[in-house]
């Protein structure tokens, strides 16, 4: 089990009609770590992906896959200084998605 002894902990959840995403928004100065996911459906689950936002550019692909998902990480996945993560999912009727992590001054 991971012992978090430092950070600030957020969690996000999210739903719409076929596609749904759960931002945890950038801040200056802040690294995100992602330690957790789930993504669903209450009709049929598509696609899902976690996300690296870039202010700069194109946002990084950090995971993705096909159907309902419920994860924690061994290794958190790390996000850019000053970017937002965040998890898409599509589905059909009601699709959710949730996130969590925890975020880090970078100085």
């Amino acid at each position: 089990m991971i012992k978090q002894d430092r950070g600030t902990p957020f969690s996000v959840t999210n739903s719409g009609t076929s596609v749904a995403l759960a931002t945890q928004a950038g801040s200056s100065n802040v690294i995100r770590f992602v330690t957790d996911i789930a993504a669903s459906s209450s009709g049929t689950m598509g696609t899902w992906a976690v996300y690296a936002g870039n202010s700069g550019g194109s946002d990084i692909l950090l995971w993705t896959g096909n159907g309902m998902v419920n994860y924690s990480f061994v290794e958190p996945l790390v996000g850019l200084v000053g970017g937002s993560v965040y998890v898409s999912a599509n589905g059909t009727v009601t699709t959710y998605a949730n996130l969590a992590g925890f975020s880090i001054n970078a100085s």
